[in-house]
């Protein structure tokens, strides 16, 4: 989200069918997407805030991966064509090859906001296809409505024209910590992948889970941005999703700490990377502070064992976290409670005790 935002976005026209339009099972016909919805489906495109006529624009767009993902899976051509189907809720989508077929089920569990309609999906060898399964034949098209006018309130309520990156990611980190009720895994790490009804590793990887894994809470983040409800995970999965709308590049971390996997997220802004713990705000502050908003190393090392945090849900995407090093935000560790001033130029706080200060956000 730049203050200069190209108005030369591409929308993409989606054919729809009325919901009460029934398939056949023996008929191949495609259900389109609510028309109502338009998507950008420009490839260089992160862009979810516009100026028209100087006034607030939400354009969701569904397909915006993290710049690490986009790269490992070479870009993201094969992931929006699979996420298209998806949305038309269509039977299948060809892949040039199996390889393609396992790159998008790694893909899929955090970064799009949609696996939850999918029911399971095989790869046709014989066709070079997905064969794709849904949960929601008949509230389909309603439930992608749902998610794209909840975020789309986040924005009116947290973001205006005239905010830069910092304001943009404070008001949503803080949306998240007050309203979303994070329910803290105390097992081991499970990401959230659709099911997958013919690979051999996915019945191995079923197989062999603990109860403990079984157990363990593990929220989408459409549910968890419905439902108000989700796991640390989902959540930061979310604020990331939510930054990348916006055009701030962000990530999701972890590590293990005391047998317990800790996820929570990276930032980019003004080209430089901090870590932001929503599930310790909300802790500790109820989501009134910024006392874990923009930390860097050695303010993450006074709760965090921080030599083995890597980013990325599976080692396929494994990478090495961004150095965050910067004081930027040291004033922040003593903040309860503050507002962005009117006219969104800096942050009015309050320190636990009870002092104020402003943080000047164009530095």
């Amino acid at each position: 989200m730049k203050k200069t935002v190209l108005l030369l976005l591409v929308s993409l026209t989606v054919l729809s069918l009325l919901l009460s339009s029934c398939r056949d099972n023996n008929d191949n016909t495609e259900s389109g997407i609510s028309s109502e919805i338009t998507y950008y489906d420009d490839e260089s495109s992160t862009i979810a805030k516009t100026e028209t006529d100087g006034s607030f624009t939400f354009a969701f767009d569904p397909y915006v991966l993290p710049e690490d993902v986009k790269k490992a899976l070479g870009g993201n051509a094969n992931y929006k064509k699979f996420a298209r189907a998806v949305l038309s809720r269509e039977e299948y989508v060809t892949m040039d090859s199996r390889d393609d077929y396992d790159n998008i089920r790694f893909a899929i569990g955090e970064n799009f906001p949609f696996s939850f309609l999918i029911e399971g999906y095989k790869y046709d060898s014989t066709n070079n296809r997905i064969l794709i399964s849904y949960n929601y034949e008949k509230t389909h098209d309603s439930k992608i409505e749902e998610f794209e006018k909840a975020v789309g309130n986040i924005f009116d309520e947290c973001v205006k024209n005239s905010d830069n990156d910092v304001v943009a990611a404070v008001s949503i980190y803080a949306w998240l910590a007050q309203n979303i009720q994070i329910v803290q895994n105390e097992t081991t790490h499970n990401t959230h992948d659709v099911q997958d009804t013919s690979s051999e590793i996915a019945q191995q990887e079923t197989a062999s889970k603990t109860d403990d894994e079984e157990n363990k809470v593990v929220f989408d983040y459409y549910t968890t941005l419905i439902d108000k409800k989700g796991s640390e995970e989902s959540v930061a999965a979310l604020y990331n999703f939510l930054l990348l709308q916006l055009g701030v590049e962000g990530k999701t971390v972890g590590c293990w700490q005391n047998n317990q996997y800790r996820t929570w997220n990276m930032v980019c802004l003004d080209s430089k990377w901090y870590h932001c713990d929503i599930l310790m705000e909300q802790k500790e502050t109820e989501g009134t502070g910024l006392k874990y908003f923009g930390l860097n190393k050695e303010r993450l090392a006074q709760y965090i064992t921080v030599k083995e945090v890597y980013t990325g849900q599976w080692k396929w995407f494994t990478n090495k976290i961004p150095k965050a090093s910067s004081e930027r935000f040291d004033d922040f560790e003593k903040v309860i409670n503050w507002e962005v001033s009117s006219d969104r130029s800096s942050i009015e706080a309050f320190t636990e005790e009870y002092s104020r200060f402003v943080f000047e956000i164009y530095t």
